[in-house]
């Protein structure tokens, strides 16, 4: 362990001495090298990184760290300073500095408009616990991007669009459809997959939208980049600046996997009948392709279209990563979802069959049904927990 006795661990107000917590941080940092080349062992590893956008949840979690493993504030500074000594989350004037230490780790924490850390430690457990409180808190600063392809006059482009996101609500699926949706997330972000291709089927209001935008949640932005191909574009797929976009964004993104979200795909899927050649061709050189391998794409295509409708070569083992129909759910889970939405039980035979679940919501969301409450907004929604999943 270093000796950290030269630090001034009594110190608790920002005006009461000269140095600045990055000053301290930086002769502790010194001391534990000093330390451990004095007794033959390996030297302190030191982590960092800033611009995470969303400085209270960022302040939040490396308070956890701090409090985890036994960090203790010794200075802090800035108009945020008494609240952060004793832990608090400032709502405005955001604008500090702090340093925790123990014998044998430090955190400097530097926050303002964005958040930014240094980390130096002795300590393996503690060094590999902060490498994925980096990726988490990375990921939680950084807010959900989906880019629309539009055409424009020299040709496809992409528009970048913020995405309010959540978790998939789980209990608005069956069994079968979770069970594909777990595979594919994992699948999604794999080196070499077992088909590039991704199917939701089913009829309007069974929640395919919000599965396609928990599969943007659930992959680390850090991973993939999404382009959303709306309805209107699919035809798009069978033109000849797809591929000059996929190559720029390629380049443009070296270290993501592209991910192709194609809504009411039913151009690129259906059997070819002379009319959809195109699409249906570039679907598969994308999907099992020399062009998809080298691009290094995946495909995830919405449809109201049956399978028994869809082309067969897009159905081969080797292409299709994973198919999955989205139908009614039955009486009984039916009767679960409303009495979880409404928070109520549900009037006497009002369920008394399988439905959609679009159907499900909008009886429970009623306001003219006597057995559903006001609601607030966190409580609208559908397919996801929260607001931002209406």
């Amino acid at each position: 362990m270093a000796n950290a006795d030269w630090v001034p661990t009594a110190l608790t107000k920002w005006d009461s001495y000269e140095c600045t917590a990055e000053y301290l941080f930086e002769n502790f940092m010194v001391g534990l090298v000093k330390q451990t080349v004095s007794e033959g062992t390996p030297p302190p590893a030191v982590l960092g990184d800033s611009g995470y956008t969303d400085p209270s949840e960022f302040i939040k979690r490396m308070l956890k760290f701090a409090h985890k493993w036994e960090l203790k504030p010794i200075l802090v500074g800035g108009t945020s300073s008494p609240g952060l000594l004793k832990g608090k989350i400032p709502s405005d004037g955001v604008d500090y500095t702090a340093l925790y230490t123990n014998n044998d780790s430090a955190l400097y924490l530097n926050v303002d408009s964005t958040s930014g850390f240094s980390f130096v430690t002795t300590d393996p457990k503690a060094l590999k616990a902060m490498l994925t409180l980096q990726k988490d808190v990375y990921r939680a600063s950084e807010k959900p991007v989906i880019h629309i392809m539009v055409s424009k006059s020299s040709g496809l482009d992409t528009q970048p669009v913020e995405l309010g996101i959540s978790p998939l609500e789980r209990d608005n699926y069956s069994e079968a459809v979770l069970a594909g949706y777990d595979r594919t997330v994992s699948a999604l972000q794999a080196k070499s997959p077992f088909g590039r291709l991704v199917i939701l089927d089913g009829p309007q209001g069974t929640g395919k939208s919000y599965m396609v935008r928990a599969f943007i949640h659930d992959t680390p932005p850090d991973k993939a980049f999404f382009v959303f191909v709306p309805a209107n574009m699919v035809s798009s797929l069978g033109g000849p600046d797809l591929a000059n976009l996929l190559l720029r964004l390629r380049q443009e993104n070296e270290c993501k996997i592209l991910i192709l979200v194609v809504e009411d795909a039913d151009m690129a899927l259906v059997r070819r009948d002379g009319t959809n050649e195109a699409e249906v061709s570039t679907l598969l050189n994308l999907t099992d392709g020399i062009l998809g391998e080298i691009l290094d794409v995946r495909v995830i295509c919405t449809t109201n279209r049956k399978l028994e409708e869809v082309d067969k070569a897009i159905k081969r083992k080797g292409r299709l990563l994973c198919h999955s129909h989205l139908g009614s759910l039955t009486q009984e889970h039916a009767l679960r979802v409303y009495e979880r939405v409404a928070k109520k039980p549900a009037p006497k035979n009002s369920i008394k069959e399988s439905m959609f679940l679009g159907d499900i919501y909008a009886l429970a969301l009623d306001p003219a049904n006597p057995a559903t409450e006001d609601k607030s907004e966190d409580d609208r929604q559908f397919g996801f927990k929260g607001p931002s999943g209406r």
